[in-house]
């Protein structure tokens, strides 16, 4: 019988402008809207072509990002995702890409033009899924303060050189020269924060190293950068990358949680345990860390301890879905399938389109003798992917047991279409016993 199941592993000020507004409603494709704006800043005397740019650059996509934020504001008061305008300008910034349209920098004056498009439904369930999670919402309100704050300061050491002279006046304006390349860096660090978003991991790499390019000192991008490239499966860069962000600053539990999780994926356990533990030793109540460590004892076999961690992930975050699958699985391979039904039938009650879940829950159920709720489970699961090979495979296992012998045949014959690793598999599986010796199951898997 065999009872093969992978592991989850489960992670902003302008002088002297001129504005000019334009809002364009247009029914493309999937309700698409597109707005635009313009913002013209006039140089100062402390301003050259790069930091007009610079500033008009972010002016014009906080424009863009209030205009974009109060037309789903309006939309949201109907009852779907409940956040200010504020709230929702501070995500959309996460989700959206500007793109500039036109810029023109003449008679010490930088005049730019951009635009961003979005279907406002998609949005909506970008912003929502955002806003559940809390650690990327944090993250981006603290790259809209740092870009705002930053501006503030620019704007207040432009005055400074104005008013200073000789090297003072030099050494002020290398500080406002530096504070411009920060602020660049913010925007390209919320670029790259986006496209990790949308899925343009190779994109966010490109965006998130012109970030630490302008300013190496600043712990996001790396930390992102490093998300990409374990999303990539560029274990080793992930690894350099994370680790700067704890050189930076090593009070970051994320960071060493991040890394734990790709230690385990480099096969490296005692670095992943170790990362996991420090993180629980910053903050006792990391649910994630709890999450990682059970991952890196269920991998070893240690499945007592791995629910051990499970559960205290479950007590600090009760709705941690990841925790409950995993908890589910060690259940499962102690044997204890009604634990293990409990578990992943909580799962679906929280996401009923947890497409492995029911897979799981099927295995519960066919362990359990509970063979029409296994059927049931496959079925789902098949109805949410139909890809879903696995699902297949084990409903054909389950119809062979009951003597229905065309439907064992049909879906054994889906699974290995699917993937053909099933072919080898059914030649030893024991439950295909009773169609062993069927013609079709003997041209299907060979003798």
């Amino acid at each position: 019988m065999t009872k093969t199941i992978q592991y989850l592993i489960r992670c902003t000020l302008g002088i002297l402008a001129v504005l000019l507004v334009a809002l364009v409603a247009a029914a493309v494709a999937a309700e698409l809207r597109t707005y635009i704006k313009e913002y013209t800043y006039r140089a100062s005397k402390a301003d050259g072509k790069e930091s007009s740019r610079t500033i008009a650059h972010r002016e014009v996509k906080k424009l863009l990002l209030e205009a974009l934020a109060t037309d789903v504001e309006e939309i949201t008061d109907a009852g779907r995702v409940q956040l200010t305008k504020d709230q929702i300008a501070v995500l959309s910034a996460g989700i959206v890409k500007m793109d500039v349209e036109n810029e023109r920098w003449y008679n010490r004056t930088y005049l730019l033009k951009a635009r961003i498009a979005v279907d406002p439904d998609e949005l909506i369930k970008r912003i929502d899924a955002l806003w559940k999670d809390k650690e990327k919402a944090k993250e981006l309100a603290r790259i809209r303060l740092l870009s705002d704050d930053l501006l503030l300061e620019s704007e207040k050491l432009r005055r400074e050189v104005i008013a200073a002279a000789g090297k003072n006046r030099l050494s002020i304006k290398a500080v406002y020269d530096k504070q411009i390349k920060e602020i660049r860096a913010v925007d390209w660090y919320e670029k790259g924060f986006a496209d990790i978003n949308l899925g343009k991991y190779d994109q966010a790499i490109g965006d998130l190293s012109k970030a630490i390019e302008l300013n190496p000192k600043e712990v996001g991008p790396y930390y992102n950068r490093g998300l990409v490239y374990t999303k990539l499966r560029r274990y080793a860069e992930a690894v350099q990358d994370e680790s700067r962000a704890i050189e930076l600053d090593p009070k970051f539990e994320a960071a060493y949680i991040q890394r734990g999780f790709t230690f385990f994926n480099m096969g490296q356990d005692d670095q992943a345990i170790d990362d996991f533990n420090k993180a629980i030793a910053l903050n006792p109540k990391p649910a994630a860390a709890y999450n990682g460590r059970g991952i890196v004892n269920a991998n070893r076999r240690n499945f007592d301890e791995a629910i051990r961690d499970y559960n205290r992930a479950i007590e600090l975050a009760s709705g941690f879905e990841a925790a409950y699958t995993n908890r589910g699985l060690a259940n499962y391979n102690l044997g204890r399938y009604d634990h293990a039904f409990q578990d992943f039938d909580r799962v679906i009650g929280m996401d009923p389109n947890t497409t492995r879940v029911y897979v799981y829950r099927g295995l519960a159920n066919y362990n359990l003798g509970k063979y029409d709720q296994a059927i049931e489970d496959y079925n789902a699961a098949i109805k949410l992917d139909p890809k879903q090979a696995e699902a297949y495979y084990n409903l054909a296992r389950i119809h062979s047991l009951k003597d229905n012998h065309e439907k064992a045949l049909h879906d054994l014959d889906a699974a290995i279409e699917i993937n053909q690793g099933y072919k080898n598999m059914a030649k030893k599986e024991n439950d295909f016993d009773r169609i062993r010796e069927l013609p079709e199951f003997i041209k299907m898997i060979g003798p």
